[in-house]
């Protein structure tokens, strides 16, 4: 017959059995303090990469040193593949975001390139300001017929409010931000080697502007279009030079052959140290 004590003996426990049992062991399998400074680059989350590892601890749970060193394996490879999608992203941002060459904006613009510096504000050209520039466009024009005065500055404030703080916005950038209206009346200005009223030059400026702001919104559409497409010229062409694509593919083999061993592993284990319940056989002693 066999011996109680003998049995109690060789049966294997298999692991501890309890929650905190198993968490103790994962942690225990896994004490490398300064292993995740080997793997964090500077400027990267190094709490991030502990919470990624945790995930994997949790999830795999290893009990042994083989086990251990598979998960951290596991971790790593995750976590350089998350490193290679960012930069992948911010290098596609980069593109993608890149300011159109001469050459494109002579494309859109080809039939007005005055009114390329728009460009920067495409964002904000709505239906409502565009018929405001042309509004603003038509008083500018009506101010450039006779002698601007003093009075009529006055009145623009009521009239068109927008207008009057581009005015005045434009002085200020001529350095006659001090000046009263009289003086903003009366000063002169030299352009292309002419004398011309101040006032009389900053409204053909601004008549030029809203032409601009008015024709950008009634190609909108169309240049909307063009640069989409000039970006998605860009991207094929990153795509077709693309240098990521073997490394990803390189860290996805690595990543499921390493958790297929571990699977392995971790079978191995079980059958190891399962415990053997079965009844003796006829005749046993």
């Amino acid at each position: 017959m066999t011996n109680s004590s003998s049995v109690a003996k060789s049966r294997r426990s298999g692991g501890p059995k309890t929650d905190k049992g198993k968490q103790s062991s994962s942690r225990n399998a896994l004490k490398t303090g300064a292993y995740s400074k080997a793997v964090v680059l500077p400027g990267e989350d190094e709490s991030e990469y502990h919470e990624l590892e945790a995930q994997f601890i949790r999830d795999f749970a290893p009990r042994d040193i083989a086990e251990g060193a598979m998960v951290r394996e596991l971790t790593v490879l995750i976590w350089k593949k998350i490193r290679l999608d960012q930069l992948e992203h911010r290098a596609v941002l980069q593109i993608y975001n890149k300011p159109l060459t001469t050459y494109d904006l002579g494309v859109l613009f080809l039939s007005r390139p005055e009114a390329e510096w728009v460009m920067g504000t495409l964002d904000l050209i709505t239906q409502a300001y565009a018929k405001e520039c042309a509004l603003n466009k038509n008083i500018a024009l009506e101010l450039l017929v006779g002698i601007v005065t003093p009075k009529l500055l006055e009145g623009l404030k009521k009239r068109s409010p927008s207008l009057y703080e581009d005015l005045m916005q434009a002085a200020y950038d001529y350095e006659f931000e001090d000046y009263s209206h009289e003086a903003l009346c009366e000063e002169t200005i030299v352009d292309a080697g002419k004398h011309k009223n101040l006032m009389h030059y900053l409204l053909t400026r601004q008549v030029e502007v809203c032409e601009d702001i008015v024709w950008t919104f009634e190609h909108l559409e169309k240049i909307q279009i063009a640069i989409q497409k000039a970006r998605d010229e860009r991207l094929i062409t990153l795509m077709q030079h693309d240098k990521t694509s073997r490394a990803r593919e390189d860290l996805s083999r690595s990543f499921f052959r390493t958790l297929s061993d571990l699977r392995k592993h971790q079978h191995w284990r079980y059958q190891r140290d399962a415990i053997d319940v079965s009844p003796p056989a006829d005749g046993a002693e």
